[in-house]
């Protein structure tokens, strides 16, 4: 017997497999392609199958799109279908898979450990930048030595502090001294990096004392109460006269002005003299425990002003001793006048004249030299007081003027780069 099934007598073998073919049923054949069944169709397909048709989710069934609905159903559809005529089966019909658009495929990024010190590089970097913009000065300050509190030179001082405040070349931080000879005293011990002083005591000073700067004239004072019967040099004798501060240049250039004047304290023709601070001064001449005091400064200083609105005060004409002193000490002083109205005088008074020079050391880098120049020359507005009535100095022509002391290289460099 054959595999295939029973075998019956008188019959061939064609006869056999025709038989065989009509006992098992026709496969059908395959469909032609048509349009696709929707999901709807389907069901009912399914329905007409007499079966709930298994849910395949994402197919579509192809059908013969001429055939009837049972005719389809029919067709083969979970069928296994019949031999064609030379027993061929054909397969089953497929179902195909709908086509859904292909997504690209998700690329995470990825930070390797290169490129994130890389960042964080970059982001400190924009940082430090975005802060170095605003920030102020990154140098230590340089300690600027100035004189007594309600003086000129802390006032001048201040000022320059505050118009640096903001610079990232160079920052300033005053220091309250005694003055001019306290001052060159503590920038050649290295205490100070910055000194102010009066153009005499800086000229005695030698060493490596270099200037940056003119920066403006000092008026000598010499302040009388209006109702003490001093009117002129020579009524100084015999009367007890404050020099100025110890240490001050005030003191020095008063005891030089006295001697041209043959006022010699030393001697018996000259006053009695005392060295008081510039406040110390003020009350005693307003006690009447001294008769005068000098003092080096702006005009108006407040602190006279104030004294001048409790008490008349006088101020005494010192140019008689000029001749004198430009003969012993050339290109130092000068002729120069307060103007009227200061401290209630009905008429200019004439009086010596001292350059105040902003000096450093001649180790002073070249870059802080040459931001201390521009500041004098940017800043010249801001560090006059309002109320200053004087001469100024801050001017091209003025602020390199400052022999005999030698201007620092670099400054002097800078200079000429500014103005030509």
């Amino acid at each position: 017997m054959r595999a295939g099934g029973p075998r019956r007598d008188g019959a061939g073998p064609a006869r056999q497999r025709r038989e065989l073919r009509r006992e098992r049923g026709a496969r059908p054949t395959r469909p032609a392609r048509g349009r696709r069944v929707g999901r709807g169709a389907r069901r009912r397909l399914g329905d007409a199958a007499g079966r709930r048709r298994p849910r395949e989710h994402g197919h579509a069934v192809l059908a013969c799109p001429d055939a009837p609905l049972d005719a389809r159903h029919r067709s083969g559809i979970g069928d296994r279908g019949r031999a064609d005529a030379r027993g061929r089966r054909s397969p089953p019909p497929r179902t195909v898979r709908s086509r859904r658009p292909r997504r690209a495929p998700r690329v995470e990024p990825t930070v390797t450990a290169l490129s994130r010190r890389a960042f964080f590089s970059v982001v400190a970097g924009a940082s430090i930048a975005s802060l170095a913009a605003c920030s102020p000065s990154t140098t230590s300050p340089l300690i600027l030595g100035c004189g007594e509190p309600g003086g000129s030179y802390l006032e001048f001082g201040e000022l320059l502090a505050a118009a640096t405040r903001t610079s990232r070349a160079v920052a300033i931080r005053p220091l309250a001294t005694e003055g001019s000879i306290d001052n060159l005293r503590l920038l050649s011990e290295g205490r100070v990096d910055l000194a102010l002083a009066l153009v005499d005591a800086a000229a005695e000073a030698g060493g490596d004392v270099v200037a940056i700067g003119r920066v403006y004239q000092n008026y000598l004072q010499c302040i009388v109460r209006a109702d003490s019967g001093i009117s002129r040099m020579s009524d100084l004798a015999g009367r007890m006269v404050s020099l100025g501060a110890p240490g001050s240049g005030a003191a020095a250039t008063a005891r030089r002005v006295l001697v041209a004047a043959d006022l010699d304290p030393a001697t018996a023709s000259g006053p009695a003299t005392v060295e008081r601070s510039f406040r110390e001064a003020v009350d005693d001449l307003a006690e009447r425990r001294i008769d005068a005091f000098f003092w080096s400064g702006g005009v108006p200083t407040p602190q006279i002003a104030s004294l001048a609105a409790r008490v008349p005060v006088s101020v005494i004409d010192t140019t008689t001793a000029l001749d004198a002193l430009v003969a012993r000490y050339p290109d130092v002083y000068a002729a120069t006048t307060i103007p009227s109205g200061v401290y209630g005088a009905e008429r200019a008074v004439p009086t010596v004249g001292v350059a105040n020079l902003l000096l450093a050391r001649a180790d002073l880098s070249a870059e802080l030299a040459r931001a201390l120049v521009d500041a004098l020359i940017d800043d010249a507005p801001a560090l006059v007081s309002p109320d200053a009535l004087g001469i100024q100095y801050l001017t091209p022509a003025s602020l390199i003027d400052t022999m005999p002391v030698t201007l620092h290289p670099a400054a002097e460099r800078r200079y000429r780069e500014r103005y030509g």
